[in-house]
């Protein structure tokens, strides 16, 4: 049973992205992604909510779209300038398959965007990566245009009580947006490390741990970025604010890890403040068991220096 709740958790925020694989997980769509209002997928899923203007798009392999973006205004946590985000190009399976790809933007129009970081840490996309939130674009100049989902749905049929209509002002929006996220923690500001030598990836990475590959949940093919999610077993923590055994879900980079073997890994949450999913920090961040004695004589170094300077 709490392999089935972690399993739901992460493939909920997994689904967001927009998958290219061959074959489109359909039962997920329909299983961890029911329709809930406006106001609670901004809650529980957005990383970031900003006003911006659109500047164009272009293909990003041969299913997938890159949105590009200039940030006018932060309403909640974006600090870039500029972000892209990506979405399936329209035809594409999985496009078709969830009424995806029927976004449309134009240059002169001011929008307001619920957005989820991108959680892949070793991908081909910009640094300020995002997905659509279930494809929630606010219209501010006519509110009554703004939608969700894929079928471009009227945000009112899914709103719990905000009136998007023509009249709707831009800063009764944005006021109601924020007062909805207003118990909500700062989102994902995390950076993509670059790190390539062992003591700078430990370095940067908040969590190091020993993880038993327990089973290969999918193999995860996109334009931007081949994974392979699995279930694993932490044994053993060597950074960070885990207490093993712990079962969670880890994105690997594809063809690196074997079922029933152990690895160490330094990791990122997918979700910030969630223990349920982790990455791998990097292309450089999974190691063999054959350097555990090193890697916690490295975790062991560095704690001594943080300590030395907190006196």
């Amino acid at each position: 049973m709490k392999k089935i709740l972690i399993l739901a958790t992460v493939l909920l925020s997994l689904c967001l992205s927009a998958c290219s694989s061959n074959e489109p997980p359909l039962e997920l769509e329909v299983s961890f992604a029911p329709r809930t209002s406006f106001e609670n997928n901004l809650l529980e899923f957005a990383t970031d909510v900003a006003v911006v203007q659109y500047v164009g798009k272009k293909s990003f392999g041969k299913k997938t779209v890159e949105y590009e973006f200039i940030v006018l205004e932060s309403v909640f946590n974006c600090e870039a300038e500029r972000i892209y985000v990506y979405a399936d190009k329209p035809g594409s399976p999985y496009a078709e398959a969830f009424k995806r790809g029927n976004l449309s933007f134009n240059t002169k129009t001011r929008y307001l965007l619920p957005l989820k970081k991108l959680p892949y840490t070793f991908t081909d996309t910009k640094e300020d990566g995002y997905w659509f939130l279930f494809d929630i674009v606010i219209d501010l100049d006519d509110a009554s245009k703004s939608a969700m989902y894929g079928d471009r749905e009227p945000l009112n049929l899914h709103s719990e009580g905000f009136d998007f209509s023509k009249n709707t002002s831009e800063e009764s929006i944005k006021a109601y947006v924020k007062e909805v996220m207003k118990d909500k923690k700062t989102g994902d500001k995390r950076v993509r490390i670059k790190a390539e030598k062992i003591e700078d990836v430990i370095a940067e990475s908040p969590y190091v741990f020993v993880v038993k590959v327990d089973d290969l949940i999918s193999e995860v093919r996109t334009d931007y970025g081949d994974s392979d999610n699995c279930f694993v077993t932490v044994t053993e923590v060597l950074k960070g604010d885990l207490k093993p055994p712990h079962e969670c879900i880890v994105i690997f980079m594809p063809d690196t890890v074997k079922v029933g073997e152990q690895y160490i890994i330094a990791a990122l949450q997918v979700d910030e403040g969630s223990d349920f999913g982790f990455t791998v920090s990097n292309k450089n961040s999974l190691f063999q068991m054959g350097q555990l004695e090193e890697i916690r004589k490295i975790v062991e170094q560095q704690k001594d220096v943080g300590l030395k300077r907190e006196n």
